[in-house]
Order: structure tokens, then C-alpha cells, then sequence
């Protein structure tokens, strides 16, 4: 029968091995920030006549980084990385990082993450790519365990599967990644 066939591992089972690191619990705030004072300066000048008018935009701006916010984990396992993004409108998808694909990882704070307990860790590819997984607890110390096992998986700078990395990759911004 076909149904016996059938992998007995979930793919969005998480393994027992795994360290889950979920965003600090303000983060689709933060990210809804901006937008939110925007609205607010809109409704100070009369652009919004109706204050019912105003909470639905904000509604429609924060309710979808909510949903995405609650979906959304780091998965770190002995050989691989796991970043599942949640969906707004429930579930979530799943991109999977081979540690050897890795050459680094670095913590940055930027204005006030330092100040409100969060952090964006950088991740560096073999390729020089960079990848960014933001709002992490300063207390969960995921960029000197991401050197650690990326070291261990048989990646970093020594592996010689893409040159060297960047010594200070710049983020997509522009700005350079603080020191640790």
C-alpha cells in the first residue's frame, strides 16, 4: 500500500536534538513602529477624520506582524539551522541551512537593542551572502554557539568552500555589524 510508504518523521517536526529560539515577545511591535507613529502623525493632522477609521489601519499594519511574529523560530541543531518564518495567515515556512554552508555568525544591537534586551544575529555564507535573524534575546548568546557549531559541522573560513569570508560584512543597509 502507498500509505506505508510513507516517511515517519514530520517535516515540520522538530528534532529532539534542537534548541528552539523564538523572537522577544515585543518584536511585531517593534517591527510595526514606524507605520504606527506615520499613522499617528496622519491622524494628528486630520488625515484620518475618525478615530475608528484609525484603529483599522492599525489593525491592518499590526495584525499581519503578529501572526508572523507568533510563527516564527530559529531551530538549531547539531548540523543545521532552521528558520521558519510564520505566515499571516497561519502555518509557516521552513528554510533549512546546513551548518557547513556557514562561515560565521555576529551579534549586532543596533539603536536600542542593547537598552530593550534584543539583538540581530548575521549570518555569513561561504558565497560572502549574509542573512540576518532578528529580535533574539540578548540572553540567548546564538552567535558564539552558531561559531561554535559551525566550526564543529566542518564550515568556517577554513573550509575552503568559497574563500574566505568577509572580516566585517556589512549588513543590507550599509551599517557594519557592532563588536561583540
Amino acid at each position: 500500500m502507498a500509505s506505508d510508504n510513507k516517511p515517519t518523521n514530520d517535516p515540520d517536526e522538530i528534532p529532539r536534538d534542537a534548541k528552539v529560539i523564538k523572537q522577544v515577545q515585543y518584536a511585531w511591535i517593534w517591527s510595526s513602529l514606524p507605520w504606527v507613529l506615520v499613522v499617528a502623525v496622519l491622524y494628528g493632522i486630520g488625515f484620518f477624520p475618525e478615530p475608528l477609521m484609525t484603529l483599522a489601519v492599525l489593525v491592518a499594519i499590526m495584525a499581519p506582524r503578529f501572526m508572523m511574529w507568533r510563527g516564527t523560530r530559529y531551530i538549531l541543531t547539531s548540523d543545521q539551522l532552521i528558520y521558519q518564518r510564520g505566515k499571516f495567515l497561519g502555518g509557516s515556512s521552513r528554510f533549512q541551512i546546513p551548518l557547513s554552508k556557514l562561515a560565521d555568525a555576529q551579534a549586532r544591537y543596533g539603536a536600542f537593542g542593547r537598552a530593550v534586551g534584543y539583538q540581530t544575529v548575521d549570518i555569513v555564507f561561504q558565497e560572502g551572502g549574509v542573512a540576518s535573524l532578528k529580535y533574539i534575546s540578548i540572553l540567548d548568546d546564538l552567535a558564539d554557539e552558531l561559531r561554535r557549531l559551525i566550526v564543529a559541522a566542518g564550515g568556517g573560513p577554513d573550509s575552503g568552500d568559497g574563500g574566505e569570508p568577509p572580516a566585517d560584512p556589512q549588513t543590507p543597509n550599509g551599517d557594519r555589524p557592532a563588536a561583540d
